[in-house]
């Protein structure tokens, strides 16, 4: 069952291999130079729809619970910086950015939005808020605990009908029903983080008196740092959007030109159009906000123009 695949996988989160370490810590590397050599091969369709295709397997891994979209999150952004590393190679081919610009954004239209995959999140979870589950939900609790006193651990140690459950289940689809609210309203980003981080707050604040919050205080995801990882991602391709409107405009003309293209991809931190600086080597795209308060600095994507 589904929601047994999600108790393991919560459970089981903390876990890492070797192997996986390995990997994960040379894979950039690995597909940066793949794509670079097809580039120097002149082969560069090849090499962007090698990119484009990293996110095109984001699409088939994102659609179930947010273990899941956090996977397409991951994947997404491993596309993007490879995707900025290939078009640094590409010397003026109009065609080949062409062909690849539409398909690249509509890769992005069709993943599902954070709020769906929250309400698939939702559901499952909510099937392991059962009397029967009790025992790994204690299990699970136990490894989270900051204390065997814990009151958290305490209610669910000492839960002993489905009642208990049945009004944990309801508080949780309420509080659920109002994340996604939120999260499909058009409140700007720094308001959004604020939101969503009140409500994890919220949460675990009301479920010191209140035993009917306990399950949502132990489940409720991250949803403000998820939020958070999808609009960075976002953003990073809005830049790769732009930047490709200027690769095409500066094979056009022989330059870049002096300002962005009008209508250009928006900054989502800041819901602004990028800051554009031309360089001695090409461009940089810079967010006009920050992604967190106390950061140094905005995003910035530098991107290179061969000459």
């Amino acid at each position: 069952m589904l929601e047994d695949e999600w108790l393991k996988l919560k459970f089981k989160a903390g876990s890492r291999d070797a192997l996986r370490q390995i990997y994960e810590k040379y894979r950039d590397r690995l597909l940066t130079l793949a794509m670079a050599l097809l580039a120097e091969q002149g082969d560069y369709a090849t090499a962007l729809d090698r990119c484009l295709t990293l996110r095109k397997m984001a699409l088939q891994t994102c659609d179930r619970t947010l273990v899941t979209y956090l996977v397409g999150i991951a994947l997404n952004a491993l596309a993007n910086g490879t995707i900025q590393s290939t078009l640094g190679l590409i010397p003026n081919d109009v065609t080949a950015l062409k062909q690849f610009r539409d398909p690249l954004v509509q890769t992005q239209k069709r993943f599902p939005s954070l709020a769906y995959c929250l309400a698939q999140e939702a559901d499952v979870c909510a099937q392991t808020m059962r009397i029967e589950k009790a025992d790994v939900l204690l299990r699970m609790a136990e490894e989270s605990a900051d204390s065997p006193t814990d009151p958290v651990l305490m209610r669910i140690r000492e839960a002993s009908d489905e009642a208990f459950f049945e009004r944990n289940r309801n508080y949780w689809h309420r509080t659920i029903g109002t994340i996604i609210d939120t999260l499909e309203s058009t409140l700007p980003y720094d308001q959004m983080c604020a939101t969503l981080d009140e409500f994890d707050d919220r949460a675990c604040a009301e479920a010191k008196d209140n035993p009917d919050a306990t399950l949502t205080a132990f489940s409720l995801p991250a949803v403000g740092r998820i939020y958070q990882l999808t609009i960075r991602q976002q953003t990073h391709l809005h830049a790769i959007e732009t930047a490709i409107d200027l690769y095409i405009a500066k094979a056009g003309t022989g330059r870049l030109p002096d300002t962005l293209p009008a209508n250009s991809p928006r900054d989502l931190f800041s819901g602004k159009p990028f800051e554009y600086e031309r360089t001695d080597g090409g461009f940089i795209l810079r967010c006009r906000a920050k992604e967190y308060p106390d950061k140094d600095k905005p995003h910035e994507y530098e991107f290179i123009v061969k000459p």
